[in-house]
């Protein structure tokens, strides 16, 4: 893979993890109830995103976000984790 379809690819998981990690918890888990499967293109690429949330109990919820290149067998991931009263954090897996 070559240096700018790497940027690529990084500025649109740094992208749908930022849309993600603003949401409220309730907004986040109610987006959640089922594990979401959605395409973005970006330039001349599609890339296939899943997001789910894994854990959400009083005082946390963790839902890891998945990026597939259509084309290829990349796979990046990044983890949403936050506290029910604090703001999401965004952590590269």
């Amino acid at each position: 893979m070559n240096l700018s379809r790497r940027e690529e690819m990084e500025r649109s998981l740094k992208a749908e993890s930022e849309r993600w990690s603003s949401m409220s918890a309730e907004q986040l888990v109610a987006e959640l109830r089922e594990e979401q499967n959605y395409a973005v293109t970006a330039g001349s690429q599609v890339y296939q995103f899943e997001v789910q949330l894994l854990e959400n109990t009083e005082t946390m919820f963790m839902c890891p976000l998945r990026l597939m290149m259509a084309a290829s067998l990349t796979r990046s991931s990044h983890c949403v984790r936050a506290s029910s009263n604090k703001r999401a954090k965004v952590i590269r897996t």
